[in-house]
């Protein structure tokens, strides 16, 4: 689990769990237990110091950014209350706090991004120009990945070719 916006005060922060319990512990926190696929939903969540009105989704794998289970809760943009929310999945005691990236690892772990596309993440979120964003949108969207299954194939291909006529001039020999 992790904090998935800028740390600080603003209208709505988003707190992002991923793996097996994802769904089990937003059932532990919000008043109800039952979350239908990427619908995002209207909740009460118990804090334990504090209830928070909030706004949940439950995308399970293999349909979601990682690949795993994923919930999403976009709770008000407080930093009290983003520090309860923290406090009281870390307290559920089945999940631990992401690392930088991690996320995103997942996702190129279980196959949903290839490397390509995880480095271009990193490079949108850096990016400091217009153009610097485009190129990785350009990435992200894969088309660099397409560009290198193209030459993929085409050096394959050759490379058979090649295998063909060793295969030939044996067996002139």
């Amino acid at each position: 689990y992790a904090e998935a916006s800028p740390a600080g005060y603003g209208g709505v922060s988003l707190v992002r769990i991923s793996g097996p319990q994802a769904q089990p512990i937003l059932a532990s926190l919000a008043d109800t237990s039952t979350w239908p696929a990427h619908q995002q939903r209207f909740c009460r969540l118990n804090l334990h110091e504090m209830t928070e009105q909030a706004f949940a989704a439950y995308h399970p794998a293999p349909h979601s950014y990682t690949g795993e289970d994923v919930v999403e809760i976009g709770c008000h943009g407080n930093p009290l209350i983003v520090k309860h929310l923290l406090k009281a999945i870390h307290l559920s005691g089945l999940a631990r706090l992401a690392a930088r990236g991690e996320f995103t690892r997942r996702a190129y772990l279980n196959g949903k991004i290839d490397l390509a596309q995880a480095e271009a993440v990193a490079a949108l979120i850096d990016a400091r120009s217009v153009a610097g964003i485009e190129m990785a949108a350009k990435l992200l969207g894969g088309e660099l990945s397409g560009e290198l299954g193209e030459l993929t194939v085409r050096l394959q291909d050759l490379l058979t070719l090649i295998e063909a006529a060793f295969v030939l001039d044996e067996a002139e020999l």
